[in-house]
């Protein structure tokens, strides 16, 4: 990861991954926190396309710093151009420090998440003009709309 630049695809990729790893773990009745989430030590086939993790946290660590580092090595690596995964690494930093954390949940979620299309988002904007017809806007888009007039 550290030759390339680090995409929405790729991120998701190895979330996606890891959820299998979980899975697997779980399975032999492992313990998911001896599994070693320090990049240095996670290892990438390039021909079969997978992740390679290894069993055994040389620290002392508890899963939760383990994610820590883990973001902090994916934000490090995370182009600016990349705004919405850069944000959405941050959230996740936010999300270990919540009461309820569990780790397969935490997990699925990230692999699970759907990034939104930036031509979408595009087209859907478009600002006030006289063949706009106000009446037939929700409130709601009303609302927006005007903000983004105002702007």
């Amino acid at each position: 990861m550290q030759r390339c630049e680090l995409n929405e695809d790729m991120f998701l990729d190895f979330f996606k991954q890891l959820t299998k790893v979980f899975e697997n773990i779980s399975s032999y009745l492992l313990d998911f926190e001896a599994l070693n989430l320090n990049p240095r030590y996670i290892f990438f086939d390039e021909e079969k396309k997978s992740y390679i993790f290894l069993m055994g946290n040389v620290n002392e660590c508890t899963i939760k710093e383990n994610f820590e580092k883990l973001f902090t090595f994916f934000a490090d690596i995370c182009p600016i151009g990349q705004q919405e995964l850069l944000e959405f690494i941050f959230e996740l930093f936010g999300n270990l420090s919540e009461e309820n954390f569990e780790v397969y949940s935490f997990i699925k979620h990230i692999a699970e998440h759907q990034f939104e299309d930036p031509l979408e988002e595009e087209m859907d904007v478009f600002m006030f003009d006289e063949e706009t017809d106000i009446s037939e806007l929700s409130e709601k888009e009303f609302e927006k709309k005007k903000k983004l007039s105002i702007y």
